[in-house]
């Protein structure tokens, strides 16, 4: 949590005591999606090579399955 937010362990303790249970996790789970949304933009931007070099995990595979709904939902609408 300190190196994500750049904070010092006492502000971070601090932090987790006043926040709703969850809540923190919930943002950090929230940066690493779109930190991984970055990347399959910019690797599918270079070409289909890069974007076969993309990582083979979860939150990857999450990123894709989003983003396809939303390529058909816009279809869809503009059908």
């Amino acid at each position: 949590m300190c190196e994500e937010f750049h904070c010092l362990p006492s502000q971070a303790a601090r932090e987790l005591a006043r926040t709703p249970v969850g809540f923190v996790q919930r943002i950090l789970k929230a940066r690493v999606f779109a930190q991984a949304k970055a990347m399959y933009d910019a690797a599918h931007e270079q070409g289909h090579e890069a974007a076969q070099r993309l990582p083979r995990t979860p939150i990857f595979d999450l990123v894709k399955t989003i983003d396809f709904e939303i390529a058909n939902a816009d279809r869809d609408a503009h059908a």
